[in-house]
């Protein structure tokens, strides 16, 4: 917040200057005219809109109270009095609120830019669509071997730049160089293409070949528990690295066929195929037990005994 303008402080001089003019001119009304006459004329004469209404503004809340301190409204009656000063506070508070929002708007309208006058960099680069950051802030792509980037010359300088396209090394480097106002720096770039990447060998390096034979399609086989694939067509190629750690051992599975075991004692030098050979036997099949049946007889012999028991009981009994 600034302080007063150079007419509200006029506003002031005249009125405070004039102080003891308004104690003895036989007249006082007549010098609070004159000021009043005086501040609108400058103030309607002035270039400066908001001076127009902080002098109107000022001179309200200023004079009035002036007014009714001098007497200049004795000759009216008490309600009359109350009545004019509530419509002078009413026009008071009107015009202080048309000041702060013609005020507000005056403030909006001539904000200007932060960081003031403009000034240019424009970055070169061989190559089209890279994308260009000052202090990590995208600014745009380069286009037909350029891109201008404006600046205020009084704002906060920037410190690097980098130029970045998927392909290329990334460039990066020092803002050294600031522009003055309507100024322009240069700055330069050059992307290299990356140099392609050869996929890595995988571990063992030269490969050969593992052909698992086997009599039942299907059957799952492992190298040293490690599931290779199925047999189809009465074989698997299994695919190793010459070089690598050797499996020791593989097997064959199946239900319903006995596992095959065996130990690997071979191992394929690069491009040699090894064979392997598995036979599954079927599992045995267990014959169904059948239970035979009771005779008759010794079911009617049983029933006999059971009675005869029962009657020697009951004769005991009595």
């Amino acid at each position: 917040m600034g302080g007063k303008s150079p007419r509200s402080l006029t506003l002031f001089s005249l009125l405070f200057s004039n102080h003891a003019g308004f104690q003895q001119s036989p007249d006082p009304k007549k010098t609070v005219d004159d000021v009043t006459r005086h501040l609108l004329n400058q103030a309607f004469h002035s270039s400066e809109a908001n001076t127009i209404q902080s002098t109107i503004i000022y001179q309200y809340l200023l004079i009035i109270p002036l007014l009714i301190r001098y007497g200049f409204y004795t000759s009216l009656s008490q309600s009359e009095l109350q009545e004019k000063i509530l419509m002078q506070k009413k026009w008071i508070s009107l015009l202080v609120v048309l000041l702060a929002l013609m005020a507000g708007s005056h403030i909006v309208s001539a904000a200007s830019p932060i960081g003031g006058d403009q000034g240019w960099y424009v970055v070169y680069c061989n190559v089209n669509g890279a994308s260009v950051y000052f202090d990590g802030v995208l600014q745009g792509q380069i286009a037909q071997g350029t891109l201008t980037v404006p600046v205020y010359s009084t704002g906060t300088p920037y410190k690097t730049y980098s130029v970045q396209m998927a392909g290329y090394t990334t460039f990066n480097a020092p803002i050294t160089q600031y522009p003055a106002k309507g100024e322009q720096v240069d700055l330069y770039a050059t992307l290299n293409p990356v140099a392609p990447t050869t996929p890595p060998q995988p571990i063992g390096g030269n490969i050969g070949w593992y052909v698992v034979n086997c009599n039942v399609d299907g059957a799952t086989v492992f190298f040293d528990t490690t599931n290779e694939g199925q047999i189809a067509q009465g074989t698997l190629t299994v695919q190793v690295y010459t070089t690598g750690t050797p499996f020791k051992t593989y097997s064959v599975q199946m239900p319903g066929y006995t596992t095959f075991n065996a130990p690997i004692t071979q191992f394929p030098s690069q491009g040699e195929k090894v064979n392997l050979y598995a036979t599954l036997n079927p599992l045995p099949t267990a014959l169904p037990t059948t239970k035979a049946p009771i005779a008759a007889g010794v079911v009617v012999m049983a029933v006999m005994i059971a009675g005869l028991g029962l009657a020697i009981c009951s004769r005991k009994k009595f």
